[in-house]
């Protein structure tokens, strides 16, 4: 079975809704799923995604924080908006203050003010202005993300998964299929490291949304 994004045309996530569960209409980023494949093997699941075909539409990029804040630049997410309220359920889309600005690239603005900066600059024996720029890098833990979802006809969602989070990951599954949250059942063995990695929920929605599509049977991914 495939599953492609326009059949799920959700926005997840926790801090800001702006997260496609398979991007649907537009592909915001080198690497972004479009499509799932679920299968009895991985021989199977190999094999059938041969016969996904993509056509992609190139699209002006932004490749730097610099550029991204632009006044002329490319919009990321053309309808930010969309993101400060969700009309169905009359409820902000993010949390924790954050207010994307329509029409921008910028998803917040937080101010941070401490101290007196002129007095700092006139007392400092020397200044130098320079602009510094980094590689992109991860950390990386030996253990990789997977996630186990089996939906028992009760209703109950199980799931197994290497994660940092297992409440928020009650709460986003709950809210976004509109489950009971007292039936997202979730089981965090010992987290085989993540140094912050694994505070985000990626995966399990992902395989909820496969294993629902099989019949609740136990899907891994």
């Amino acid at each position: 079975m495939i599953i492609p994004g326009k059949d799920y045309p959700l926005l997840i996530d926790s801090t800001i809704k702006d997260r496609p569960l398979l991007a649907f209409e537009k592909v915001r980023y080198y690497g972004e799923p479009i499509a799932m494949v679920i299968a009895d093997t991985e021989a199977i699941a190999i094999k059938a995604s041969t016969l996904i075909c993509v056509q992609y539409e190139p699209l002006p990029v932004v490749n730097s924080p610099e550029a991204i804040y632009q006044k002329d630049a490319p919009l990321v997410h053309e309808n930010a908006e969309q993101y400060l309220f969700d009309v169905s359920s009359g409820l902000t889309g993010t949390s924790g203050g954050i207010r994307p600005i329509p029409g921008t690239n910028i998803a917040n603005i937080q101010g941070i003010r401490k101290g007196n900066i002129d007095r700092g600059f006139a007392n400092f024996d020397v200044i130098v202005k320079e602009v510094f720029s980094f590689n992109q890098s991860d950390h990386t833990a030996i253990e990789t993300r997977c996630a186990d979802v089996e939906i028992k006809k009760t209703g109950d969602v199980i799931i197994h998964s290497a994660s940092q989070e297992p409440f928020e990951m009650k709460e986003l599954i709950s809210k976004t299929f509109n489950i009971e949250e007292g039936k997202v059942l979730v089981n965090i063995p010992l987290v085989g490291g993540s140094f912050g990695a694994k505070t985000s929920v990626q995966l399990e929605p992902l395989a909820y949304v496969a294993s629902k599509s099989v019949g609740g049977r136990r899907v891994r991914l």
